[in-house]
């Protein structure tokens, strides 16, 4: 009997929530919530289950999210040496991790994931930015 009580105790201690939001390019709150899962999983994992369970549009895979409700990559050219490349970037905990999302593994269950719109900054032949949220001009 106790065989049995441990054994159910550990598959339940092995679903866990995680939260997850996604921030559009106003800065707005396109989707949050909670997603239970077996973890550890990627990022990627998170995200792709996340958003079919909840039915959220996007392009992309467990290596990379490129469309999320329609919002895809954009190029802003500034200048002849100047631009902004918009895109989808990720934090964990509000950490943004430089790394892919089949990299970085989510492994507690109180776990913030948050995907946000944001650019890179390329000046004069180097990219000096990376994932700016929309809105936030730093150049």
């Amino acid at each position: 009997m106790l065989k049995i009580f441990l054994a159910v105790l550990f598959s339940f201690s092995s679903v866990q929530a995680v939260t997850l939001k996604v921030i559009g390019k106003n800065g707005e709150v396109l989707f949050s919530g909670e997603s239970e899962s077996s973890l550890p999983k990627t990022v990627g994992q998170v995200s792709v289950d996340f958003f079919k369970q909840n039915q959220i549009p996007f392009v992309g895979d467990i290596d990379g999210i490129v469309s999320i409700h329609g919002l895809g990559s954009d190029l802003d050219v500034i200048s002849d040496t100047d631009m902004k490349a918009y895109g989808w970037c990720y934090s964990v905990n509000g950490t943004v991790p430089e790394d892919f999302v089949h990299k970085i593994n989510i492994i507690d269950q109180k776990t913030e994931l948050i995907w946000f719109y944001a650019y890179a900054y390329y000046k004069a032949g180097e990219w000096t930015q990376q994932c700016v949220p929309h809105g936030e001009e730093k150049m």
